[in-house]
């Protein structure tokens, strides 16, 4: 059916990914290598709950360990920094004022940004992430290089082995939408920060071409191997750094949100206030939203959602 000349080119582009897509999924696994079902296709087949998530959890961290294997150690000695401060620099956070804190990276990987941290004069840097295999890369590179005010620890963002009111800042950047209960996540986040404490939380967003097509992305390439796809990337000049195709392609949960939905889960989990960071990096999708051209919207829904939380004083 040929387009209408009516149509804008948005609604033109709309159509030829939701035809693209439609292709690709009606033709299965044609002419594929990858035959059978697929590990997620196995998850959703555990009855008992609780081994499923256990399942999906494990996934999650084999996804991400193979990642942060492909990376070279220099970017956990100093890659991470100007990432870092560039974040920081959006939400109007000053470097200085981490100095002496007490700091939490929660789902740390293998250390980059829980050393760019320490590098900030920081009294401690508690990082956690439940995949063994990164946390013993992290504790391997801060041993050789004696970095001192930082610690690496199994655990879960939703049972966080901390006392309550025990840390400054808390750095949650990209993790708690490949967790079963985000909403979980933030009680526990507000648990542990002291009165006055706060958190840059990072979650992804939801509607417009962009996270409808990186939806229907997963649905598609959940028979692909990771590893197929990672060699995939490296062929096209990818770089090693860059994991927002593998990571949402391959790990079992992603959980796209609401702007609205995102304020009230800060609210129901304790939150006395929170500001919305825009910006920080010209990839951001809100830079892109901050334009305000037309059609936005339509292609990035409501962009990302980067924010600082505060608990409140007593």
């Amino acid at each position: 059916m040929p387009f209408s000349e009516r149509e804008s080119p948005l609604v033109r582009i709309k159509h030829t990914v939701e035809r693209c897509l439609t292709i690709l999924e009606s033709t299965g696994q044609l002419g594929s290598y990858f035959g059978g079902q697929s590990k997620l296709d196995a998850m959703c087949d555990v009855r008992d709950g609780q081994r499923a998530i256990r399942a999906t959890e494990d996934e999650t961290q084999q996804v991400y360990g193979r990642l942060w294997d492909t990376l070279p150690q220099q970017d956990f000695l100093g890659g991470a920094d100007d990432l870092l401060a560039a974040r920081l620099r959006a939400a109007n956070i000053v470097s200085d004022s981490l100095r002496g804190k007490n700091i939490l990276d929660i789902g740390a990987g293998s250390g980059r940004y829980s050393f760019a941290l320490a590098r900030l004069g920081a009294a401690s840097v508690c990082g956690i992430d439940r995949g063994a295999a990164s946390i013993s890369r992290a504790q391997q590179i801060a041993t050789e290089q004696n970095v001192r005010n930082v610690r690496f620890q199994i655990a879960d963002v939703l049972e966080l082995p901390l006392r309550d009111n025990t840390i400054d800042f808390a750095w949650c950047n990209g993790v708690l939408h490949h967790s079963e209960n985000i909403q979980r996540g933030l009680e526990e986040i507000v648990r542990v920060l002291k009165p006055g404490g706060r958190a840059f939380v990072y979650l992804y967003g939801s509607g417009g071409l962009f996270w409808t097509s990186r939806a229907r992305m997963r649905h598609i390439m959940r028979h692909i191997p990771q590893s197929y796809s990672m060699m995939a990337l490296e062929l096209l000049g990818m770089p090693q750094s860059r994991f927002i195709f593998v990571d949402s392609w391959h790990v079992p949960i992603e959980e796209h949100t609401s702007r609205m939905d995102a304020e009230r889960m800060f609210r129901d989990a304790g939150f006395a206030n929170w500001t919305k960071v825009t910006g920080g990096r010209p990839t951001d999708l809100d830079v892109a939203l901050s334009r305000g051209g037309s059609g936005d919207e339509f292609l990035y829904g409501d962009g990302e959602h980067r924010y600082v939380l505060a608990k409140a004083l007593a």
